[in-house]
């Protein structure tokens, strides 16, 4: 596990009509068609959101409706790569 390249993924936008970012890694080959799962935090439980892939560049898109809250974005391990998650961030 220790060998496998580092994933990093962010929230860039976040708004009431859905939520935005980027995976980025030191290997190229860990940014391009990665599943990308966003949750809302409703106190201790997460919930899941949405789901999308990123492009070639590592940049994904969920379009949805999201409510006022507590949000994280999680990329999952695709077996080569690491997972991560992200900051949380909130939408007012």
């Amino acid at each position: 596990m220790g060998g496998r390249p580092k994933s990093r993924v962010v929230i860039q936008k976040l708004k009431h009509s859905g939520a935005s970012g980027r995976v980025s890694s030191g290997d190229g080959g860990c940014v391009g068609n990665r599943k990308v799962t966003l949750f809302r935090l409703n106190g201790f439980i997460s919930r899941k959101v949405g789901r999308a892939r990123t492009g070639s560049d590592g940049r994904w898109r969920i379009r949805k409706r999201l409510k006022d809250g507590r949000y994280f974005a999680k990329v999952d391990s695709d077996g080569r790569c690491r997972y991560d998650t992200s900051r949380t961030e909130t939408l007012r």
